[in-house]
């Protein structure tokens, strides 16, 4: 019989439910989230980290590949019996990240590539290596940080999981994640308080996640801060009537403040739940077979190979990289986002408008997707359904300058109702007071009459980007009109 995969007895996080409670289905996804990128950590604080292959086809243990730790460029050997019925997918992989190597040495996607293909050949030292070595190359890195500090998470080293975590918190990109399995390390070391302040500020960067309501919550609770973890747990649940592990916590809190018959109804609801989840689990695919998990894998080495390429100014070699990894994995949002960037530098905008279509259908309420779309279709000059897109991503995101700027832009271009256009502008140069935005006010200024309000917005605009030599040369247009 073959080994028990070590990570099915990984760590949960300090203050969630028993791991009798938790769906395998938990685990799987904190191991998909990190393949498919930093900005997608949603669940990995839980640190209940799936099955890494550590397990050989038929039962039997397989000698792994010789050690490229020492040197973290090197391709990884594919031992013989490496999953043989997948072996044409791995060799893919293989020979992508041998090409990588030879044409972007320097680039972190390469050495992030080899990390992955290192984690298919199960060498774990050479896996580590490469994740180091792409921070090496780039110390902005974020998928380097967020594989390192799960691997500390889930090894139990918490200082260094919140020494790396702290520090991918100072790049600009970062996501709220990144707090989720801060917290997760600070709890580990018993700072309950900080990691509640840490999963606060989570909260209010990802005011749509159920998951960091439901870990606020825990921490509150173990906090015995019982009116906080009640609110956590009851706006999680609005959230996500799903959310079984916040119907836990409510019952936990009733069954402490006395209220029997309330945590009795929340009881029945978590085991609801649960057994449905557990349905679906078990009708679902097999998420530990290797028919499921490697072509996964390889998708995601073939999408770091497409975005190095992209990167390198090189998109017809990127397409068929990308449109390979999201033939391997449907559901892969990275994948074709970097695809829809492709197609969009080929002046192919037809082909990224239905990769974006694509990506509205796996990710219905990302308005990264909607905005996407409203500008193809303006840039294919289908104004009016441009127009609907803008009007529905203010309604969706009323603090987010991109609906209102694309409004403006549309009657701009059409010259349709200019006084409101000019509203529009200025409420997206007030929400992000960007050269461009302002640009745009002045433009809608000038085509209205107002030559001094079009001054005033162009004036703003080059004191933003003094670089951008479209608004110095309005402006010397606009000279010769004064």
């Amino acid at each position: 019989m073959g080994r028990k995969p070590k990570h099915l007895d990984s760590p949960k996080m300090p203050g969630a439910t028993d791991s009798t409670t938790l769906s395998r289905s938990d685990s799987t996804r904190s191991y998909y989230l990190r393949l498919a990128g930093a900005a997608t950590l949603a669940f990995i604080s839980l640190a209940l980290l799936v099955w890494r292959l550590t397990q050989r086809p038929g039962g039997e243990i397989g000698t792994p590949a010789a050690s490229t730790a020492a040197n973290p460029l090197a391709v990884p050997v594919l031992p013989a019996d490496l999953y043989p019925q997948q072996r044409p997918v791995l060799e893919e992989a293989q020979t992508a990240v041998r090409r990588l190597l030879e044409e972007f040495p320097q680039d972190p996607n390469s050495a992030a590539a080899t990390a992955l293909l290192n984690d298919l050949v199960h060498d774990e030292a050479a896996e580590l290596s490469c994740w180091e070595h792409c921070l090496q190359l780039d110390d902005g890195y974020l998928l380097a940080y967020s594989h390192l500090a799960t691997r500390a998470v889930d090894a139990g080293d918490f200082v260094q999981a919140e020494m790396l975590l702290r520090k991918a918190l100072t790049v600009e990109r970062a996501s709220g994640d990144f707090r989720d399995l801060l917290a997760s390390a600070l709890s580990g070391q018993g700072k309950l308080t900080e990691a509640a302040s840490v999963l606060e500020q989570s909260a209010a960067q990802k005011p749509g996640s159920a998951e960091t309501r439901v870990l606020l919550g825990e921490a509150y609770l173990r906090l015995d801060q019982l009116e906080q973890a009640s609110v956590a747990f009851e706006k999680a649940i609005q959230l996500d009537r799903q959310m079984a592990r916040a119907y836990h916590g409510l019952a936990q809190i009733a069954a402490k403040t006395g209220r029997t018959e309330e945590a009795r109804r929340h009881r029945d609801e978590f085991a609801r739940l649960k057994a449905a989840e557990n349905r679906a689990v078990r009708s679902g695919p097999d998420e530990r077979a290797d028919a499921f998990i490697v072509p996964k894998c390889v998708a995601a080495i073939l999408s770091l190979s497409g975005k190095s390429f992209l990167n390198h100014q090189q998109p017809e070699q990127a397409v068929d990289l990308l449109r390979r990894a999201a033939t391997l994995d449907p559901h892969d949002t990275d994948s074709r986002t970097a695809l829809t960037q492709a197609y969009t530098q080929l002046g192919q905008l037809e082909s990224a408008l239905a990769v974006v279509e694509e990506l509205r259908t796996i990710e219905s309420g990302n308005l990264l997707h909607l905005r996407a779309l409203g500008m193809l279709q303006a840039r294919l000059d289908r104004l009016d359904a441009a127009e609907k897109t803008f009007g529905e991503l203010c309604a969706a995101a009323p603090n987010w300058a991109v609906g209102y700027a694309g409004l403006a832009e549309i009657r701009l271009r059409t010259g349709n109702d200019l006084a409101h256009a000019r509203q529009l502008a200025a409420k997206a140069a007030e929400l992000e007071p960007g050269g461009w935005n302002y640009f745009i006010l002045a433009a809608i200024c000038e085509k209205a009459g107002d030559l001094a309000g079009a001054e005033a917005a162009l004036q703003k605009a080059i004191e933003l980007e003094p670089n951008d030599p479209r608004y110095r040369q309005m402006h010397a247009s606009m000279q010769g009109k004064n």
